[in-house]
C-alpha cells in the first residue's frame, strides 16, 4: 500500500517528534546539570521560569506605555487604516511557544552561570569600558 504525501509527512513528523522527546528525556536523565547549571530545586526552577516570563511580559507592556507616553509616531504598518490582524493561538502553537520559553530559560541560566564562573569573563571593575559595555 502506497502512502499519500501528506500521510507520509505526518508519519515522518511523528517519528522525528517522538525521537526528539526520547533523546531529550535521555539526555536530561544523564546530564541534569546541563538543564539546571545552578542546581535549583524543582520548585525554584519552575518559579524562576515563571518570574522570567512575567518580567518579559512586564517589559513588553512597559515599552508600549513609554511609546504612548512619548507620543511617538506609529509604525507605518499601524497607520494604514486597516486593523492589525490578530490570530489566536491554536494548541500546537501554544505548545511550541511553551517549549521555546523553556529553551530560553535554560539558555539564560547557562549564560549567567558561564558569566558568573568563567575565568574568561573579567569581573574586575577596572576592565569595564565602552568596548565591553555600550559598544558591545
Amino acid at each position: 500500500m502506497r502512502m499519500d504525501r501528506r500521510a507520509k509527512q505526518e508519519l515522518q513528523g511523528r517519528v522525528v517528534d517522538s525521537s526528539s522527546v526520547i533523546f531529550v528525556a535521555f539526555f536530561f536523565y544523564n546530564h541534569p546539570k546541563w538543564f539546571n547549571p545552578w542546581g535549583f530545586s524543582a520548585l525554584q526552577w519552575v518559579v524562576g521560569g515563571i518570574l522570567i516570563r512575567g518580567a518579559i511580559a512586564f517589559y513588553d507592556h512597559l515599552v508600549v506605555a513609554i511609546i504612548e507616553w512619548c507620543s511617538a509616531e506609529l509604525l507605518p504598518t499601524r497607520t494604514t487604516g486597516k486593523a492589525v490582524r490578530y490570530v489566536s493561538l491554536d494548541v500546537k502553537s501554544f505548545f511550541f511557544l511553551s517549549i521555546n520559553s523553556v529553551h530560553e530559560w535554560i539558555f539564560v541560566q547557562r549564560l549567567c552561570h558561564y558569566i558568573w564562573y568563567s575565568p574568561d569573563v573579567s569581573k574586575d571593575f577596572s576592565e569595564v569600558g565602552a568596548a565591553n559595555t555600550i559598544v558591545s
